[in-house]
């Protein structure tokens, strides 16, 4: 008998991560900027961490909910 499941996804290389990483990084830098606006450091921290929550939201919003089918 064959087996009527859909084929699997292959599995994703190691340099895969490492692209997604870039582009995570270059996307940063297009929403945010190159560099801190703030000039001291807790204000520069300050910046960092909204910009970093930003970021996140922002793959989290583009990242499709996906559900295991077993």
């Amino acid at each position: 008998m064959t087996d009527p499941s859909p084929p699997r996804k292959p599995i994703r290389a190691f340099g895969d991560c490492e692209q997604t990483i870039e582009t995570a990084i270059n996307r940063f830098k297009q929403v945010i900027g190159d560099g801190s606006r703030s000039q001291t450091d807790a204000r520069q921290d300050t910046e960092i961490a909204l910009a970093i929550h930003v970021l996140n939201r922002m793959l989290e919003l583009g990242r499709p909910n996906s559900v295991h089918i077993a």
